[in-house]
């Protein structure tokens, strides 16, 4: 590979360029190309003819025929975390990890991180990608994540991955190499859910909860009581999304009272339908099931069927990727 075709005008072009990700194909990996030998010498003509620069090259094994657009995340993660995390001092700061959460809910997770007095170092930090058009027309999305704090993950108190099935493994990455305690979920949706996770941070780091969170609980528990049985009650969902999602949002759901029958978890990682979670929802009498054949955008290839028998009418819940 001609390093001009990589970086046609690097030096002047993208002043500010530091790390680019080099991301695989079913041909790439199918032919056996050598991406770390091409990176090393990639490194090395770099360090030739742009002695100035320093840019770092990630390789992120991702064949088409292997996983889908979830693992595929989980490996882009966890392949530059593992690239870039190096030991160091001890940085006082909790990872999180926030796979697909959408950026209004890492402004939530921020914010609460900041009420309780934790600092955060999240991976990664999309806030931004909420880019709404501003009066003087601008709107540009970019991420907040630097090199630097990705480099510090491994200093961090800990690392929670608020979705096991998107950043798990980079996690518990952290945890065996460099002995940063992991916690790997759940997403905190719901009372239950959210509960874990507020008392998962105060572990970690020492911290209580605050007695404003509390009352933020006990506002969301009364709305619940007021509506649920009134409004949702009875009312059968069917979810579809990217597993973590749709397992959260399915706990929602039975908290208040609406019947989730169907769930279409979008990866084809048996792993899935081992969750603890559904494990739970199995001993509730429960059914876990493949779907063969299924013509959809996506790679929706495990459900979890629940009364299948009640699927006439149902709400649909459309969340995750297509």
């Amino acid at each position: 590979m001609e390093l001009t075709l990589l970086f046609p005008g690097a030096r002047y072009e993208y002043p500010d360029l530091r790390i680019i990700p080099i991301i695989t194909t079913c041909s790439t990996e199918t032919i056996g190309d050598d991406i770390e030998g091409t990176i090393n010498k990639l490194n090395a003509q770099l360090k030739k003819d742009y002695p100035d620069r320093k840019v770092i090259l990630v390789p992120v094994h991702t064949p088409s025929y292997k996983g889908s657009q979830v693992s595929g995340y989980n490996v882009g993660v966890h392949a530059i975390i593992s690239s870039l995390a190096k030991k160091g001092e001890p940085t006082g700061k909790l990872n999180i990890i926030t796979g697909w959460l959408n950026p209004g809910d890492v402004t939530e997770v921020k914010r609460i991180l900041k009420e309780m007095n934790v600092p955060g170092n999240i991976l990664l930090d999309t806030e931004t990608f909420d880019a709404p058009t501003m009066p003087d027309k601008t709107s540009f999305a970019f991420g907040n994540t630097t090199i630097e704090e990705i480099a510090d993950s491994a200093n961090a108190l800990g690392t929670i991955a608020l979705c096991k099935y998107e950043g798990g493994s980079s996690a518990e990455f952290l945890q065996e190499k460099f002995k940063v305690p992991a916690i790997l979920g759940p997403t905190p949706i719901g009372i239950k859910n959210t509960d874990i996770w507020l008392q998962n941070i105060s572990k970690l780091t020492g911290k209580p909860i605050p007695e404003s969170l509390v009352r933020e609980r006990g506002k969301a528990i009364d709305a619940i009581a007021g509506l649920a049985h009134m409004f949702f009650a009875n009312k059968k969902v069917a979810i579809y999304g990217d597993p973590d999602l749709v397992i959260g949002l399915a706990e929602f759901c039975l908290e208040v009272e609406l019947e989730p029958v169907l769930m279409l978890l979008g990866d084809d990682n048996k792993a899935c339908t081992k969750d603890p979670r559904i494990a739970s929802w199995r001993s509730k009498q429960l059914v876990i099931s493949k779907l063969s054949g299924m013509q959809t955008s996506g790679n929706w290839s495990a459900a979890l069927q629940i009364n299948p028998s009640k699927l006439t009418t149902c709400w649909i819940v459309i969340l995750g990727c297509v």
